[in-house]
This record gives structure tokens, C-alpha cells and sequence, in this order.
């Protein structure tokens, strides 16, 4: 990962999920937060749905940009080393993953 692909607009989280639900449960609390190599946590909250409709293949995405994750590191520089993005849906951990920014 370079700084410029993280400054750029084209930088999306990406999810693709299964489970199993009789009916539609919205509301739920949506954490994403980015975790820069110096420790610093920003956040991004939403909602989150389980639905019949969508829980063979729930997929979905959204920009780093729209989600303001990187406002701070767009304002004051990005510093290498490892980035952890994790989220959580109703305050559990959904998924998690690292990457390394040069």
C-alpha cells in the first residue's frame, strides 16, 4: 500500500458476508475503525441489517473518503508501517485485517 492510493478517493472497505435469519434485524451498531502504526484509532459508526434478502451474499462497500477515517492522516501525513482496519457489528468483532503502508 502506498500513501497515494491511501489519499486517493478510490480506497474502499469491502465486506462480503453469509449467515442465516428468519427476518430482518436492523439497527444494530456498525464500528469500523482504522488503526494507524502509531496507535492512533479513528472511528466510523453506522448500521448494520441481517437480512433474508441479502444473507446468501450480503455485500457491500463504502469509501474511505465518505467515511472520514482518514481526515487526520490526510491533514497531518501518514506513517509507515502496519495499519489495522477491524469492525464490529452490535460490539462484537466482525472481521479484521492488516496492511502494511511503505
Amino acid at each position: 500500500m502506498t500513501e497515494e492510493i491511501l489519499r486517493s478517493s478510490d480506497v474502499s472497505f469491502w465486506s462480503q458476508s453469509t449467515y442465516n435469519v428468519k427476518k430482518e434485524i436492523s439497527g444494530l451498531p456498525l464500528l469500523v475503525t482504522l488503526t494507524d502504526p502509531n496507535g492512533n484509532n479513528y472511528r466510523w459508526t453506522s448500521s448494520w441489517v441481517y437480512s433474508p434478502l441479502y444473507m446468501n451474499e450480503d455485500i457491500w462497500s463504502v469509501k474511505l473518503k465518505e467515511t472520514g477515517l482518514t481526515v487526520n492522516l490526510d491533514m497531518n501525513g501518514y506513517p509507515s508501517g502496519i495499519y489495522e482496519v477491524a469492525y464490529y457489528v452490535n460490539g462484537d468483532l466482525a472481521d479484521s485485517f492488516e496492511f502494511e503502508l511503505k
